[in-house]
C-alpha cells in the first residue's frame, strides 16, 4: 500500500508540474485576443458584437472591454474594410476606468491605425509614439513590442524605409523574451519586406512562415505566404512564387476575404501572363478586377484592367481587350485628376497596400539616404547574428521539450503498467478470498 501511495504522489507531482508548465506557457490577453481573431477575423468580430451586447445587458464592463478590444484588433488587421465607429473611444474610456494599461495601449495603437488608414499620418505617428512612451513608462515589455511593431507596419504601409530595421529588431527581441513566436514571425516578415537583398528577404519570410502555426494564426500565415510570393515574383522565381500565392489564396478563400483573394489572384495572373498561360491569366485577372472596382482601389483597378487587356488580346478576344483598355484609360484619368488635385490615393488595407507602396505626401525618405542604408545594413548584420543565437536557443528548447515529453511518456507507460499490474493482483486476491470463503 505504501508503494501505491508513493506512485500516486509521483503521478500527482508530475501532473502538477505539467500543469504549471502549461500555465507558464499561456499567452497574455493580447496574444490570446490575437489568436481569437486570426482564425476568422469577421466571425470573431460578429461574436464580439454579441459579447458586447451581452456585456451591456449584464452591465459587465470587463466583458465589454474584451469585446471592444477584439473589434479594435479586427479593425487593425483588416484595415478600412472593417469599420469600428465609436468603439475605439468607448474601449479607451473603459480601459482607463478599469485601469487596464495593456488594453489602453492596444486602443491607442488601434486609433493610430485608424488615423493612418485615413491618411492622417502625422497624427498617427504622434499617437504611435505616445503608446510606446506609455508602455516604456509602465515597463510593459509586451506592449512596448506591440508599439514598435505598429510603427514598423505603419512605415511599411507608406513605403518608408527609415527606422524600420531598428524598431523591428527591438520588437523581435522583446517578442523573443516574451516567448511570442507569432510576434517574432511578424517582425521577420516585416524585415523581409523591407530588405533590398532578395535572398535575405526570402530567408526571413520563410523563417517567419516556419514560426507561425498555420492552424491557429491563419491570417498571418496567409499574409506571410502572400509577402513571400511577392518577393519571389520580384526575384523572377515564378514557380515558387506561384506555390506561395496558391497557399495564400486557399487560406483567403477559406476565410472568405474576397479583397485579399483579389490581390493574390492579381499576382497569379501576372505570373500566368509572363509564362504565356493567357487563359489562366484572364481567369485570375478577371476575378480580381471587379473586386478592385468595388473597393474603389483605383491603382489596383488600373493595373488589373491593362494586364487583363494584354491577356485577352493574346488569346484573340480583341473586342473584350479593347473594352478593358478603355476602362483602364478611364481609371488612369481618374488617378491623374487626384494627383493634380494633390490628393493621396488611398489603398484598402495593410495587405493591399503592399501592391504599391506610395510614399506619403510630405514624408519622403531621409535626405541622407546612404547613411540610413549603411545604418540599416549594420543593424541587419547584428540582427542576423542575434537570429542565429535565437534559432540555436529555440532548437535547444525544442530538444529539451522533446526529451521531457519522452520522459513523461515513459513515466505514463510505466505508471499504466504498474496500475494494470496492481489491478490484476487485486483481482487475483479477490478471487482467492472468494474461494477461501466458499471452502
Amino acid at each position: 500500500m505504501f508503494a501505491i501511495r508513493i506512485f500516486f504522489i509521483v503521478l500527482l507531482c508530475a501532473g502538477a508540474a505539467a500543469t504549471h508548465t502549461h500555465a507558464a506557457a499561456q499567452t497574455d490577453s493580447g496574444l490570446e485576443i490575437n489568436q481569437i481573431i486570426q482564425g476568422n477575423p469577421r466571425q470573431a468580430a460578429a461574436n464580439a458584437q454579441l459579447m458586447l451586447q451581452h456585456g451591456i445587458t449584464k452591465n459587465d464592463k470587463r466583458m465589454q472591454l474584451r469585446a471592444l478590444r477584439i473589434l479594435a484588433s479586427v479593425h487593425s488587421l483588416l484595415g478600412n474594410t472593417f469599420v469600428v465607429g465609436e468603439d475605439l473611444q468607448r474601449g479607451m474610456a473603459l480601459s482607463i476606468e478599469l485601469k487596464e494599461p495593456h488594453a489602453r495601449i492596444a486602443f491607442m495603437i488601434a486609433t493610430a491605425d485608424e488615423l493612418q488608414l485615413s491618411g492622417q499620418f502625422s497624427k498617427a505617428d504622434k499617437l504611435y509614439a505616445e503608446a510606446r512612451a506609455l508602455a516604456v513608462r509602465l515597463k510593459l515589455p509586451a506592449a512596448i513590442a506591440e508599439s514598435n511593431a505598429a510603427i514598423v507596419s505603419a512605415a511599411l504601409d507608406r513605403g518608408l524605409k527609415k527606422n524600420v530595421v531598428g524598431y523591428a529588431t527591438k520588437a523581435y527581441e522583446l517578442f523573443d523574451t516574451e516567448g511570442d513566436l507569432q510576434g517574432m514571425a511578424r517582425m521577420l516578415a516585416a524585415l523581409g519586406m523591407h530588405s533590398n537583398d532578395s535572398a535575405r528577404a526570402i530567408e526571413y519570410l520563410e523563417r517567419a512562415q516556419d514560426l507561425i502555426d498555420p492552424t491557429v494564426f491563419r491570417w498571418d500565415s496567409m499574409n506571410t505566404q502572400y509577402q513571400l510570393g511577392l518577393v519571389l515574383y520580384q526575384s523572377k522565381n515564378h514557380k515558387k512564387a506561384m506555390t506561395a500565392f496558391q497557399k495564400a489564396l486557399r487560406i483567403a478563400t477559406d476565410l472568405n476575404t474576397p479583397a485579399n483573394a483579389a490581390y493574390i489572384e492579381y499576382y497569379m495572373g501576372r505570373i500566368d501572363l509572363s509564362e504565356r498561360r493567357f487563359s489562366d491569366a484572364v481567369a485570375h485577372l478577371g476575378n480580381a478586377a471587379p473586386v478592385f472596382a468595388q473597393s474603389k482601389d483605383l491603382v489596383a483597378v488600373f493595373d488589373a484592367q491593362r494586364f487583363l487587356a494584354d491577356a485577352l488580346s493574346a488569346i484573340g478576344r480583341k473586342t473584350e481587350s479593347a473594352a478593358a483598355l478603355t476602362q483602364a484609360q478611364v481609371t488612369s484619368d481618374a488617378l491623374r485628376a487626384l494627383e493634380l488635385a494633390g490628393k493621396q490615393v488611398q489603398r484598402n488595407s495593410r495587405l493591399q497596400a503592399l501592391l504599391v507602396q506610395p510614399v506619403a505626401i510630405g514624408e519622403g525618405r531621409s535626405g541622407n539616404g546612404r547613411g540610413d542604408q549603411l545604418g540599416a545594413s549594420t543593424i541587419e548584420a547584428n540582427f542576423d547574428a542575434k537570429l542565429r543565437e535565437t534559432e540555436n536557443a529555440l532548437l535547444r528548447e525544442q530538444q529539451r521539450r522533446a526529451a521531457l515529453e519522452r520522459v513523461m511518456l515513459v513515466l505514463a507507460l510505466v505508471g499504466s503498467v504498474c496500475i494494470l499490474f496492481l489491478v490484476i493482483l487485486f483481482l487475483i486476491r479477490q478471487v482467492k478470498q472468494k474461494i477461501r470463503f466458499a471452502n
